[in-house]
């Protein structure tokens, strides 16, 4: 009888399942130690890179996976850093696991969310933003969607890579050789003429224009793909030297 009693017992313990946890993400993983580095590196942002896959954090429920960090060392020239962790952070009789990897301080760069080619204008809807490691971005990367939004790229961009100052370009408005419609305007008068593009240039570029009839040149502004203005002290006796139309206001 009592043979069949522990035989039972026994067939009962190994019919169990084992005990199930919740693994902690990588992701938590992750943000404890950027905070934790945060003050190391000198920056706010910080991108994590683990050397290898993380060892199994199990916790006991999802609402206890919190990660606590109990020693780190780092090379803030390299970012290679060690770490001692344990989840959940408020179980002081949890394992202790040491994982290492490395850690660079990160910048928030605009970027495309599509490829673009040149002529092709870039609007808002096609800009993102991503973070990117401080030590590897181009000095001249843009941050600013509105350095971005109306230009055109001067070579072929891929979405998602960082850009550059020099990457893109107002998209030109005049073609040299365009006949421009050329306006001087003050309160009370209003002078037009009209002048041919010695260069190309783009919505406010300052370009200079010939006039045909006086044989003078001059500057303007552009503000328009046919249409340049001067201001009250440019450029206006060239101007009215070739006057097509006077209005009194």
């Amino acid at each position: 009888m009592q043979r069949l009693i522990t035989f039972a017992l026994f067939i009962v313990v190994f019919a169990l399942p084992a005990r199930a946890g919740v693994p902690v993400q990588e992701e938590t993983v992750s943000q404890a130690l950027a905070m934790a580095l945060a003050p190391k590196l000198g920056s706010d942002n910080v991108q994590i890179e683990f050397s290898a896959p993380l060892p199994a954090m199990l916790v006991a429920r999802p609402e206890d996976a919190s990660v606590a960090v109990l020693a780190l060392d780092v090379d803030a020239r390299s970012g290679r850093f060690s770490a001692v962790v344990r989840a959940p952070a408020g179980d002081n009789s949890a394992p202790a696991l040491r994982i290492s990897g490395r850690a660079s301080a990160t910048v928030t760069l605009a970027t495309l969310n599509r490829d673009a080619k040149p002529g092709e204008i870039i609007a808002i809807a096609d800009i993102a933003f991503a973070e990117f490691p401080a030590l590897r971005a181009p000095d001249d990367a843009l941050a600013d969607a509105a350095a971005l939004i109306g230009t055109t790229p001067k070579r072929r961009l891929r979405a998602g890579d960082p850009i550059r100052g020099g990457d893109v370009k107002k998209p030109i408005a005049i073609h040299k050789g365009d006949v421009v419609t050329v306006k001087y305007e003050i309160p009370g008068l209003m002078l037009t003429a009209t002048g041919r593009a010695l260069s190309d240039a783009a919505i406010g570029d300052r370009i200079d224009l010939a006039n045909d009839q006086s044989h003078r040149n001059f500057e303007a502004r552009v503000v328009s793909a046919s249409l340049a203005i001067v201001g009250p002290n440019t450029a206006l006796p060239a101007l009215a030297a070739n006057i097509d139309g006077i209005a009194a206001q």
